[in-house]
């Protein structure tokens, strides 16, 4: 939900092309992600806190493991530095954009690095979920967090693993 205004905006001028509505909240979209930015954990630039994860089991009967929720707020950071490139370049401030991609490339590699188990080859494995939640792989794959194609295609192989053990559901 933190970066809801970032997405809505993106998602409507990709849908319906109109860019009047970026034009006019482009301030308040930079003044949100420069909110998100101040709150960034230091030490890896990563929005940290304030989600709730991921909550939908993906079993039958409940109980199912829980992707962590930094993982899915610093996701949703990256995904909107990103969005706000687009944004930038749609409206025609290229400087912006260019540092707003920075900022995106710089989130990526962060994200994996945290995430990322090379040992496992899998995004955020817990002791319910060893070879990661499908949250968290496909999260790692949205953002092109996969640093090569042999990486990508083992969380690929993650993915596909975890879904047919779970009969199947998404």
């Amino acid at each position: 939900w933190q970066v809801a205004y970032i997405v809505i905006m993106r998602n409507h001028w990709r849908h319906y092309g109109d860019v009047s509505p970026l034009k006019k909240h482009y301030p308040g979209l930079v003044d949100l992600m420069h909110y998100f930015l101040r709150r960034a954990d230091q030490k890896t630039g990563l929005l940290l806190d304030g989600g709730y994860g991921d909550w939908v089991c993906v079993g039958s009967g409940g109980g199912c493991p829980r992707t962590p929720a930094d993982s899915v707020s610093a996701f949703y950071f990256v995904q909107a530095l990103g969005f706000l490139e687009e944004i930038a370049t749609v409206i025609g401030r290229a400087d912006e954009a260019t540092n707003w991609g920075k900022m995106h490339n710089a989130g990526v590699r962060a994200w994996h690095e945290r995430y990322f188990n090379a040992t496992l080859g899998t995004y955020s494995p817990c002791d319910e979920e060893p070879l990661g939640s499908q949250t968290s792989l496909s999260m790692a794959l949205a953002l092109g967090a996969p640093p090569d194609d042999a990486t990508r295609k083992q969380v690929i192989a993650r993915l596909v693993e975890n879904i047919a053990a779970n009969d199947g559901r998404f």
